[in-house]
């Protein structure tokens, strides 16, 4: 009987430990997409969203 509660004990600890692995890992995913967001630059400094009017626009936008 002893061993029966031993073993019901290290379920839930295994559980237990999969729920921290699982929320680390969830926390890690949000904090590494705000990081990266915060590095894209903001929309205005697109090229994309900015007329063309000139061949020197067409350069700077190819590099």
């Amino acid at each position: 009987m002893y061993k029966q509660d031993k073993t019901d004990s290290n379920d839930i600890n295994k559980a237990e430990a999969w729920k921290f692995i699982i929320l680390v890992g969830v926390v890690s995913l949000f904090s590494d997409m705000t990081y990266e967001g915060a590095q894209s630059p903001s929309i205005d400094s697109l090229p994309l969203y900015r007329p063309i009017r000139t061949i020197g626009d067409i350069i700077k936008i190819s590099g």
